[in-house]
């Protein structure tokens, strides 16, 4: 057998190994969810790392298992801030709402603080900012879901403070005239939390 052979069986193995044990714990975490004093604690010992692929792959049912336990994962949320942004875009309305709701939840947390003690790259965050902006400027994307978008660029544009995005910043006060009046209302009230930024 060639090294070749060797080394791409030993890969294929690992990952085959790690697909086993994802699928494990994510089915833990799904048994968990029927028990709510034990699904925070399976969705933070499950960790963000591992729970991140669940976020757009699987089944409905996993893919919402992952997306409701992200805001409780320990350390490292923040990293699941693109899967969920993606998912904010979903056509399943269910997926899409509770993944604005976990996203919300997340950035709500984050602040000038948190960047520094947890190191959490400006660069990231700003993406996610901008990526939940182009959420919340889609007319075709449920209110619901805009708004959570809207809380999230928010949340995000005052946690990095000079480091925002400009369109970013700029978003509330374009949205003010959103021919929704959800979230135009909704911007509004941003808008004067964005003001002094």
């Amino acid at each position: 057998m060639s090294t070749i052979s060797v080394t791409v069986s030993a890969v294929f193995s690992d990952a085959v190994r790690i697909l086993v044990f994802s699928l494990l714990t994510i089915t833990d975490l799904g048994n968990a969810a029927r028990r709510p004093d034990r699904f925070a604690d399976a969705a933070a010992e499950l960790g963000a790392g591992r729970l991140s692929p669940w976020l757009t792959v699987g089944s409905h049912a996993e893919r919402m298992t992952a997306i409701l336990a992200a805001p409780l994962t320990r350390d490292g949320s923040w990293t699941l801030l693109e899967p969920l942004v993606a998912d904010m875009a979903s056509a399943d309305r269910s997926i899409a709402a509770s993944a604005g709701r976990s996203a919300a939840t997340i950035t709500a947390r984050i602040d000038r603080d948190a960047i520094e003690h947890d190191d959490i790259p400006a660069p990231e965050l700003a993406a996610a900012a901008i990526g939940c902006g182009a959420i919340a400027r889609e007319s075709d994307v449920w209110p619901d879901v805009r708004i959570d978008a809207l809380a999230c660029a928010t949340s995000l544009a005052i946690a990095l403070g000079a480091d925002a995005p400009a369109d970013v910043l700029a978003l509330p006060k374009t949205l003010a005239t959103d021919a929704d009046p959800q979230i135009a209302e909704a911007a509004r009230a941003y808008a004067d939390v964005l003001a002094p930024l």
